[in-house]
């Protein structure tokens, strides 16, 4: 009975997010069909909105994690680097192949200052970290596309002074 029920709140769940769900946004940096922005943030871009399911694990999620060396086979497991490292891989840009957010601070170019589309690592206690890509730089914080936030894939503000290092790809396969 309980497996049915958890059915059932699935498929209420996914009929709600059909009904009602917003159409998403185009990204600021698709003009006329010209790409302004990096590969790997349009795609990162397309994918707002994918969250966690709160029955059972959303499979875009589980195939996230399949791009690097953990693949975890659920949605518990923390997942902005795998969301990162998926972005990457679909764009045709080697990634970190790693779960772990702060192995982009040894990967690529190092930047000095933001751009479009980068990396950035923030600090989350003394190892835990998070990973997303640059969106803008306000008086309120860094603005950040990135997974894992909220549950789901979005564009948040964090606090600058949790930045650990800004990073771009060194070459393209």
């Amino acid at each position: 009975m309980q497996k049915v029920m958890n059915y059932i709140s699935v498929f209420l769940l996914a009929l709600r997010t059909i009904l009602y769900a917003k159409p998403k946004p185009t990204p600021p940096d698709l003009r006329d069909g010209t790409v302004l922005a990096p590969p790997w943030y349009v795609i990162a871009f397309r994918e707002i909105g994918v969250k966690e399911y709160p029955v059972g694990d959303n499979g875009k999620i589980i195939e996230y994690h399949q791009y690097t060396s953990l693949k975890a086979k659920d949605q518990k497991t923390s997942w902005c680097a795998s969301f990162v490292c998926w972005c990457f891989e679909q764009a045709g840009v080697e990634s970190t192949n790693s779960a772990w957010a702060k192995s982009y601070l040894n990967w690529g170019v190092k930047l000095d200052r933001p751009k479009l589309g980068c990396v950035v690592v923030l600090s989350r206690g003394p190892v835990s970290g998070h990973v997303g890509f640059f969106v803008d730089d306000t008086a309120k914080g860094i603005v950040l596309l990135s997974g894992n936030t909220a549950n789901s894939v979005c564009i948040s503000t964090f606090d600058s002074s949790r930045v650990l290092g800004y990073r771009w790809p060194s070459e393209r396969r």
